[in-house]
């Protein structure tokens, strides 16, 4: 499909991304590495992925997801060229999705018990670390978004 092919909602989509990434990359010094979603008619989920090059202890993870994620909300919700095109409105943190990996400069991952990824899906916190023994990613901790937002605001 061309780019003048596109539903007037992709576009608007692109540019809210774009425009997001790079806002958090100046605040936070994250690096915007993708971006997608579900949005077959309309704007089902938004999902954006960062690299966050430095160590993370699960309540710094936490605290970066959270603030991430309720600043997109935020950004989709004010948006007034998207809003006739979203799935629901209010948008919420079940259709806005942060993933964050933690990593070294050359992209070699922590193997210290630090947290690795910290994602949302099914409306729930995700948390890894890497097993030093088989370098393979292991599951750490998982909450409810909901709980991670109680403990963030407090």
């Amino acid at each position: 499909m061309r780019t003048e092919e596109l539903p007037p909602y992709l576009k608007h989509v692109d540019t809210l991304i774009h425009e997001f990434e790079k806002e958090m990359v100046k605040e936070f010094d994250l690096v915007g590495v993708g971006s997608g979603g579900r949005m077959p008619k309309d704007v089902e989920e938004i999902r954006v992925i960062f690299y966050a090059y430095r160590r993370a202890t699960l309540e710094e993870a936490r605290s970066l997801e959270v603030a991430l994620t309720e600043k997109l909300i935020k950004k989709i919700n004010d948006s007034e060229q998207l809003r006739p095109y979203l799935r629901e409105h209010p948008f919420t943190s079940n259709r806005a999705k942060i993933s964050i990996s933690f990593c070294k400069k050359d992209n070699s991952r922590y193997t210290d018990g630090s947290v690795s990824n910290v994602f949302n899906a099914r409306n729930k916190l995700f948390y890894s670390a890497i097993d030093p023994k088989t370098d393979t990613q292991i599951d750490l901790h998982e909450e409810p978004y909901e709980d991670a937002l109680k403990l963030v605001k407090k």
